[in-house]
């Protein structure tokens, strides 16, 4: 079985850290740690079947990724597969000797005996408005749950059961704390030294982020989580645009000595004449 544990691992390369170790009486093997990361979800369930040795049937709607990205630690087979079915918006029964795998059902999730509580989630960095947005996040909600958004908070609002709202609320903190990435952004008519310098970036910012230059490709170099880099290239955008011309016209004469003649008028003649002429004399 170990073998067979560790062949999987390599072929499906989707998963790192696993160990294992005593059998548990009814959940199967405990399992010490164990990570999925935009993991196909029937991946890391068929992962989880092949440790336990218990068959696992899918109905035709579950499929996806496990969402979100989670680490697991001393937990059991069952557990394991408990967790992640429920971050995911989904569900099992055991029927016999096997396990079936379905969506799990609004109508019978907002029937539990659980308690609706609201709980407020401020951003420290993601947009609460974005996040809202996301698909993803209203499929972890049941039928009666709703999210708000507190644009003055950058905060959301989240009402459901309590279960639900705690998986939402684990959602959408990997969201916000998201691992930073690092983007070039190359600029064509500003320079990036001077973008820099004046500090108007900065304030986009997460407390982690940076921004470096790279001054042979007049570029940006931003560290920081995805929405915050975003954010900063449509900034960017606005600012970056090519600076005001101003067209001046011009027109050069070129003149030689006969130039006065053309106009009618010969002073020396007049200097000649002296006093002849209206009683103006020239020394």
């Amino acid at each position: 079985m170990i073998k067979k544990i560790f062949l999987s691992i390599i072929l499906l390369g989707l998963f790192s850290g696993i160990t294992f170790s005593q059998v548990t009486k009814n959940e199967g093997p405990l399992i010490e740690s164990i990570s999925f990361e935009q993991t196909e979800l029937k991946d890391a369930i068929d992962m989880i079947s092949s440790t336990w040795g218990i068959d696992i049937i899918y109905d035709e709607e579950v499929k996806g990724k496990v969402a979100p990205p989670i680490k697991l630690t001393n937990v059991s087979c069952e557990k394991a597969l408990k967790i992640i079915l429920d971050l995911s918006g989904f569900a099992y029964e055991w029927e016999e000797n096997l396990i079936r795998v379905k969506k799990k059902s609004k109508a019978l999730t907002a029937a539990v005996d659980e308690k609706v509580i609201t709980q407020i989630y401020i951003f420290k960095n993601a947009k609460a408005e974005e996040v809202e947005k996301s698909s993803s996040l209203k499929e972890l909600l049941t039928g009666s749950g709703k999210i708000t958004v507190d644009q003055k908070l950058n905060a959301l609002s989240i009402t459901d059961i309590e279960s639900n709202v705690n998986r939402v609320v684990i959602f959408i903190k990997r969201l916000d704390e998201g691992e930073k990435i690092t983007k070039v952004v190359p600029l064509n008519f500003a320079k990036a030294a001077d973008v820099v310098s004046s500090g108007i970036l900065q304030k986009l910012l997460s407390e982690k982020g940076e921004i470096k230059t790279d001054a042979r490709t007049n570029s940006l170099v931003i560290t920081d989580g995805e929405a915050n880099i975003k954010e900063i290239e449509e900034f960017v955008k606005k600012i970056d645009l090519p600076t005001p011309q101003v067209m001046i016209e011009a027109t050069i004469l070129e003149t030689n000595s006969n130039y006065t003649k053309d106009l009618g008028i010969d002073w020396q003649f007049q200097k000649k004449l002296g006093k002849g002429i209206s009683g103006i004399s020239y020394d």
